[in-house]
């Protein structure tokens, strides 16, 4: 599934919107096999009345656990967690008498600059909208593996705009769902109103599943070039921290997929292999066969034992394929 484009969004009535949005958060994106829950089952061990998740992720994985929370005093277990009385926010500051800092000064302040979050666990009272979107403008989700967090909602057509915005701009940071449950405190009613949304999302599927050709080449080329535009301004540790997670998303995929799927996948790779290859042209495919030749004497002249290194080296440095002792 695919955002609608901003001015598109901007023509839907306040409950088209809830829908997409909810079409979007109560979809599971990608397959996770080893969902560990942590914490007591409420409200998942938020900090504040209830601190089950931060000493489980302590005592069960070892974790360096950092919890936060401005307005409660009373912590459970505050001997044993490192606590701080700070929240987060989109400004750096004392408001209310309390005070907030970015992720970005969170960071500096615990001296953690140099440092990724394995989990970012969050229950900030809509507080998560603007958090997350400076926290993504100073590139600090680059340096977080995993988001936990609680969305809190207000049923006005601008928030949904907004809100889909920042989805969609997580989405593109490579940011998927595993997994999601619903608020314990959730009234019945309200429930059957998300249980309906997320049929609605079904019908969308189905919809993109018929749309034209024409329609399909648009929606994809329109994410193309958001993609293309977010990744023009990153910088090279941006970048690696990108290519990062699409190698544990695809390997969090691999490994999860039966004997079926990655037969089907192997030949979708394979046809396109083929395609692309009949319709080089002769100095493309001598291009490609050097490339190759190249990149193969590297592999192997990596795995060669030290002693054997001077039998393989040109004067200008380069490897000599053809000169590789067998291995």
């Amino acid at each position: 599934m695919v955002i609608p484009p901003l001015e598109e969004l901007k023509t839907k009535t306040e409950m088209e919107l809830e829908d997409i949005y909810h079409g979007f958060v109560n979809i599971v994106q990608v397959k996770c096999t080893k969902i560990v829950r942590i914490g007591t089952i409420k409200d998942g061990g938020w900090i504040g009345w209830d601190s089950s998740f931060d000493v489980a992720m302590k005592n069960i994985f070892g974790c360096e656990v950092h919890s936060f929370d401005p307005f409660e005093k009373k912590i459970p277990n505050r001997e044993l967690l490192n606590f701080h009385d700070i929240g987060i926010s989109d400004k750096s500051g004392i408001h209310g008498g309390r005070q907030f800092m970015t992720l970005r000064d969170t960071r500096k302040h615990l001296n953690h600059t140099n440092r990724d979050i394995s989990i970012l666990k969050m229950d900030v009272e809509k507080a998560e909208w603007p958090s997350l979107t400076k926290a993504m403008s100073d590139g600090e989700l680059n340096h977080v593996i995993q988001i936990a967090v609680e969305f809190h909602l207000t049923r006005k057509a601008s928030f949904f705009i907004d809100a889909l915005e920042i989805i969609r701009n997580l989405m593109d940071s490579n940011f998927l769902t595993f997994t999601l449950s619903f608020s314990h405190k959730m009234p019945p009613k309200k429930r059957s109103r998300l249980g309906r949304h997320t049929a609605a999302a079904t019908v969308q599927k189905a919809i993109i599943a018929n749309e034209s050709s024409d329609k399909k080449t648009f929606r994809l080329s329109q994410s193309a070039l958001r993609s293309a535009q977010s990744r023009a301004t990153e910088n090279l540790q941006q970048r690696n921290a990108r290519l990062a997670k699409m190698a544990s998303y695809d390997a969090a995929s691999r490994a999860s997929e039966g004997p079926e799927t990655r037969s089907k996948r192997m030949a979708i790779n394979a046809s396109a292999v083929a395609a692309q290859r009949t319709s080089e042209d002769p100095q493309q495919r001598a291009t490609r066969l050097a490339t190759n030749a190249a990149a193969t004497a590297a592999s192997t002249f990596r795995h060669i034992p030290t002693t054997q290194t001077s039998n393989v080296l040109h004067s200008s440095g380069t490897v000599d394929a053809a000169r590789l002792p067998a291995i």
